[in-house]
């Protein structure tokens, strides 16, 4: 038979092992959300930088397409679009003046556009934060739109330089009306996670 000192100690016993459970998940919890919150605060640092580089491709791009909108019909006599291909990642749009002396009358880099953090850190967003994985998802499906319209630029300049205007005056009708809709997609993105709607353009 049990004595009495055993007995009056299994409480105590089972107070003591219930407790240090208790901390253990408690110091864990702690740990687990300190890790969680370190991890968003890196993922919107980086993305940060990368809505500030492409941002400034995007308006590179509406640069291009608004020239090209306004000289399309030769205001100032026939012009000539194209764009140069350089070693690096950035190409160059020329607009040349077709006048009896031809000379460069604008000239723009056009960068490429950056994904690779939003690839990156999607899977683990999509685990830490529901609210933030469905804006990062949306600014990345406004990234391929603003894709979509850099690629076509290629084509269709490459198009007219072949003798095929058509293409070219069509895609910049459509191409024109795109930007309001893709600038609030950056700016509401860019207020999410940095706190501001003002992004500053940031070329590498």
């Amino acid at each position: 038979m049990e004595s009495l000192e055993t007995i009056a100690w299994l409480p105590v016993t089972v107070i003591a092992a219930t407790s240090l459970f208790v901390l253990r998940e408690i110091f864990e919890f702690f740990k687990k959300r300190g890790e969680r919150r370190r991890k968003l605060i890196a993922a919107k640092s980086l993305l940060k930088i990368e809505i500030e580089r492409n941002y400034y491709t995007k308006n590179r791009i509406l640069e291009i397409v608004k020239d090209i909108n306004e000289n399309f019909d030769g205001l100032e006599g026939p012009c000539e679009f194209s764009l140069v291909s350089r070693p690096s990642d950035t190409s160059y749009y020329e607009r040349k003046d077709l006048g009896a002396d031809i000379h460069l009358q604008a000239g723009m880099p056009l960068p490429r556009l950056f994904v690779e953090e939003f690839e990156r850190w999607l899977p683990a967003i999509a685990e830490l934060d529901k609210k933030l994985f469905e804006s990062t998802m949306a600014m990345y499906e406004a990234i391929s739109e603003l894709e979509h319209l850099r690629s076509g630029l290629f084509d269709y300049i490459s198009d007219f330089e072949e003798g095929d205007h058509h293409m070219l005056r069509g895609f910049v009708d459509y191409a024109v009306n795109q930007f309001a809709d893709i600038d609030k997609s950056f700016k509401d993105y860019y207020t999410e996670i940095a706190d501001t709607e003002e992004i500053p353009s940031r070329m590498r």
